[in-house]
C-alpha cells in the first residue's frame, strides 16, 4: 500500500503529468503550499549540497601535506612532553627515597637512643628549669641536631638535596604557611581605629603572595556595635568584652582568638592605634621558623610617637640604662610577637586580670612563672628588635583618648625623645596612608 500524497508526487525524473496537476488543483490552497514545502525538503534531503560534495572529494583523495604535517607535530610534541615527565620522575625518585631514609635514621636515634646524642652533643641539662615548661622543646630541637651531627661524623650521611635540574622541573619545596595572628583592643576613637585597622587589612595580601604569611586579624572591643562595624568593615573578626578591668578584656579577647584560629603559630600584639611595616612581621616569621634556634618571642627596643593633633613626630630609643637595671627586660609592650607554645603554656592569658595599667608588666609575671629564664637580658630565645636597624618605622599614633597621651611619653625620664621630620612618615609608609592621617587632623582639628 502507497500513501495517497507519495502517489501524488510528481516524479522529478518524468516531470509533472495531468494526473498529479489536477491533483494539486483538487487540494485547498493551504495544503498546496504545505505540498510544496514538502517536495522543496524531499529534494533536499537527496540533492547533496555544494560544500557537502567538496568534503565527499576530500575524503576520497586523503589529506593535504599541511594537515599531516600539523599532526605530526602534535604528536612530536606530546611525546616529548611525556618523556621529560618520566625523565624527571625517575631523577626524583631517588631524592625523595634518601631524604626518607635520612629522615628514619634521625628519628630512631632521637627517640631510641637519647643517652648516646647527650654523649655526642651536651645538651646543657643544668641550665634548663625542672619543670620549664619550654625547655623541653629546646631539648627536643638540640636532639635533632645532635643527630645530625651524628649522622655526619659517624656515617658521612648529609641531609639530602634536590640537584638543580630536578628543582626546576618538580618545583621549589612547599612549606606550610605561617600563620600569624594580629591581636589588638578597640576603644573609642573611630576614625583612627578605621585607619590602623584598614592598613593591617591591606598587608594582607602581600604577605600571602609574596611570603607565605597569612594574616588573621582579631579585634575585643566594648561599645556594641559601633566597635563591631569598625572591626569587621575592615577584615577582623570581633569579639565583644566589657572595657574594665583591662587586663580582663585583653584575656578574654585572647582566649576566643585561640578557639576562632587553633592553628595560630604565633601573635602580634598591638593596640588599635599602632602601625609597623610589613617587613616587620616577616622578620617575625624568620626568627620564629629557625629550626636551629628556638626563639620563641620578639620584642622592640625603640619606635616612633605620632601626634594626631600637633603633627609631631619623635622617637625614642626605649628605656634608658638606669631603667633597664629596674625592669626585668628591656623590650616595650608594643610589637611584641610570641610564639603560640608560649600562649599554651599561660592558657592564652598572659595578663592579669584584675590589673588596668602596666599590662606588660604582668605579661612578664606570666611567663616568668613558666619559665625564670624567658625574658631575662640573656635569654637566647629572646629576640631584641632595634627597628632603626632595620630601616622599620614602629609607630604609635596619639590621639585625644588615649591611656597615655602623647604629652605623657614625651615626658617620661625612662624613655627620652628626640623630634623628627615628619616627611619621615612618607618614606616608611604609603603616601595615600600618611595623607589619610592629616585628612583626619584636618576633620577633627582643623
Amino acid at each position: 500500500a502507497v500513501a495517497p500524497s507519495a502517489c501524488a508526487m510528481p516524479s522529478r525524473r518524468h516531470g509533472d503529468t495531468g494526473a498529479s496537476r489536477a491533483w494539486t488543483n483538487s487540494r485547498p490552497a493551504g495544503d498546496v503550499e504545505a505540498n510544496s514545502m514538502h517536495r522543496v525538503d524531499f529534494y533536499a534531503a537527496r540533492t547533496p549540497s555544494r560544500p557537502t560534495r567538496a568534503v565527499a572529494r576530500r575524503a576520497a583523495r586523503g589529506r593535504s601535506p599541511a594537515e599531516w604535517l600539523v599532526l605530526i607535530s602534535l604528536l612530536c610534541w606530546a611525546l616529548v612532553v611525556l618523556h621529560l615527565q618520566v625523565l624527571a620522575w625517575r631523577r626524583a625518585a631517588p631524592y625523595r627515597w634518601q631524604l626518607w631514609q635520612y629522615t628514619l635514621a634521625q628519628q630512631l636515634l632521637v627517640h631510641c637512643f637519647p643517652g648516646l646524642l647527650a654523649r655526642t652533643l651536651p645538651l646543657e641539662e643544668a641550665s634548663l628549669p625542672a619543670d620549664g615548661a619550654f625547655g623541653q622543646a629546646r631539648h627536643e630541637g638540640r636532639q635533632i641536631l645532635a643527630a645530625e651531627a651524628m649522622l655526619r661524623a659517624y656515617l658521612g650521611w648529609e641531609k639530602p638535596e634536590p640537584d638543580d635540574w630536578v628543582q626546576a622541573l618538580v618545583g621549589p619545596p612547599r612549606t606550610p604557611p605561617f600563620e600569624l595572628g594580629i591581636f589588638t583592643t578597640v576603644w573609642r576613637r573611630p576614625q583612627l581605629t578605621a585607619l590602623t585597622l584598614a592598613a593591617w587589612q591591606q598587608m594582607q595580601g602581600p604577605l600571602r603572595d609574596e611570603h607565605n604569611i597569612h594574616l588573621r586579624l582579631f579585634a575585643v572591643g566594648s561599645e556594641g556595635l559601633a566597635s563591631e562595624r569598625v572591626a569587621t568593615s575592615n577584615g577582623f573578626v570581633y569579639e565583644e568584652a566589657p572595657n574594665h578591668p583591662l587586663g580582663a578584656k585583653w584575656n578574654s579577647g585572647l582566649r576566643a582568638m585561640h578557639e576562632r584560629f587553633p592553628s595560630l603559630d604565633a601573635v602580634l600584639i598591638v593596640g588599635s592605634d599602632d602601625l609597623i611595616e610589613q617587613e616587620y612581621l616577616v622578620l617575625c616569621r624568620d626568627y620564629l621558623q629557625t629550626a636551629s634556634r628556638n626563639y620563641t618571642m620578639l620584642g622592640l627596643l625603640d619606635m616612633y610617637y605620632f601626634d594626631l593633633k600637633t603633627l609631631q613626630l619623635v622617637y625614642t630609643a626605649g628605656y634608658t640604662e638606669d631603667a633597664q637595671k629596674r625592669r626585668p627586660d628591656r623590650t616595650l609592650g608594643f610589637g611584641r610577637c610570641v610564639k603560640s607554645s608560649i600562649m599554651d603554656a599561660v592558657d592564652w592569658s598572659p595578663w592579669i586580670d584584675h590589673e588596668n595599667a602596666e599590662l606588660d608588666k604582668g605579661m612578664y609575671e606570666s611567663f616568668v612563672r613558666v619559665d625564670p629564664h624567658l625574658l631575662s637580658k640573656d635569654a637566647e630565645h629572646l629576640v631584641e628588635v632595634r627597628a632603626r636597624d632595620h630601616g622599620l618605622m614602629p609607630l604609635d599614633v596619639k590621639s585625644e583618648t588615649n591611656l597615655w597621651g602623647f604629652q605623657h611619653v614625651t615626658s617620661d625620664p625612662r624613655k627620652p625623645v628626640q623630634e623628627v621630620e615628619i616627611g619621615q612618615l612618607a618614606l616608611h609608609y604609603r603616601r595615600e596612608g600618611v595623607q589619610a592621617f592629616l585628612d583626619l587632623h584636618d576633620r577633627i582639628f582643623g
